[in-house]
């Protein structure tokens, strides 16, 4: 049910994208990120695998920068379930990269944006739900991160979502499969047009927040992303070319988390529901919706 409630909140997002492109950010983070050299995926994909593929082809298509950055080990798991310890709802503030075949590059404003949080009874552990705000395959997935006094280090990467496709509808032979890693990148802009640019991974892949007593996390490095990516190894590029993470066009730059303290507002058992009908009318189309308790 989880899924599908995530999925359902990302294609309403999706589907208001002249809305999203335009959400306002801080100036501070807003980066000109070139998208006019990708896929239109809105004339060329008749369906999601078509769509995923061409989004992977788009992203591919910017060249990786020369940095040494370790290869996801194959022991990484999505971890898929609630840990243990104190969970806790957190606002976002920041701003939201996502790539969709409906509109193509969203650019959202993350204020508002709710993660659950848990950290561990011991304090030694520290878990961020859905670190990518524009990710509505994996039904759940979470990051974690050591804390040692104040200070939360999340180390990268980390296997937040998997996606599989198989050949002609049978279930037993894997067509294409898809591993996407939490990443900490960074904005790097065009040598030849320094306007625009891109988001690569950093060679440094820590990323690290404080723990405020109020419970609040603020990253040390705001203006750097968690984004996702798919990693190239060795059978996966062209002779004499070096095995790389590519952006997946998706990815979080968060300011802070603040402790969600306002409480939602319980129905009073005395209360009565009645079945009411409301109406909205326009030029072109009424529509009536039915609500009742």
């Amino acid at each position: 049910m989880k899924k599908i409630v995530t999925s359902l909140a990302a294609a309403l997002l999706v589907c208001s994208g002249l809305q999203a492109q335009k959400a306002k950010a801080p100036v501070s983070l807003r980066n000109s990120v070139r998208t006019e050299a990708s896929v239109d995926l809105r004339q060329n994909a008749p369906d999601r695998k078509a769509a995923r593929s061409q989004r992977v082809a788009a992203a591919k298509a910017h060249a990786p920068l020369p940095r040494k950055v370790t290869a996801p080990s194959s022991d990484l798991k999505i971890i898929d379930e609630t840990p243990e310890g104190t969970e806790t709802l957190y606002k976002k503030t920041g701003v939201a990269y996502g790539y969709s075949w409906f509109t193509g590059m969203i650019y959202q404003n993350l204020d508002g944006a709710t993660s659950n949080v848990v950290i561990s009874d011991d304090r030694t552990r520290v878990y961020i739900e859905g670190p990518i705000f524009f990710d509505s395959y994996s039904a759940e997935n979470w990051i974690e991160g050591t804390l040692e006094g104040d200070v939360v280090t999340f180390t990268f990467p980390q296997l937040i979502d998997y996606d599989v496709y198989y050949a002609d509808d049978d279930e037993e032979e894997v067509d294409e499969e898809y591993f996407y890693y939490a990443m900490k990148l960074e904005y790097v802009p065009d040598e030849e047009d320094p306007e625009y640019g891109w988001y690569y991974p950093c060679e440094n892949q820590e990323y690290k927040m404080t723990l405020g007593e109020d419970g609040s996390l603020t990253p040390l490095e705001p203006e750097m992303m968690i984004g996702s990516c798919l990693w190239y190894g060795e059978n996966d590029v062209d002779e004499g070319e070096e095995p790389y993470y590519s952006w997946q066009a998706n990815g979080d730059i968060v300011t802070g988390m603040k402790v969600v303290t306002e409480k939602a507002l319980e129905v009073p058992e005395d209360v009565e529901f009645a079945e009411w009908q409301l109406i909205s009318l326009s030029a072109e189309s009424q529509t009536a919706l039915s609500m009742s308790a």
